[in-house]
């Protein structure tokens, strides 16, 4: 059931003009250093992205697949 409500939810913001720009973070988390000294780039985390639209079954803009009986 969560999985149904979070891709009715998807829909909806997509509907509502939400794009796979929308998807990401404030840049200043690209640029500092957290306190333990780790960042994370922007390249890995597009990959994230990338990873969490595939094993949702959405496509490369984060459109989920229609759903069965729809």
């Amino acid at each position: 059931m969560a999985s149904r409500v979070t891709d009715l939810t998807r829909r909806f913001n997509l509907q509502e003009g939400l794009t796979r720009a929308d998807d990401s973070l404030p840049k200043r988390l690209f640029t500092e250093k957290l306190p333990d000294g780790n960042s994370i780039t922007q390249e890995a985390f597009t990959q994230l992205v990338d990873d969490y639209y595939r094993l949702r079954g959405w496509d490369e803009n984060g459109i989920p697949a229609p759903q069965p009986g729809a």
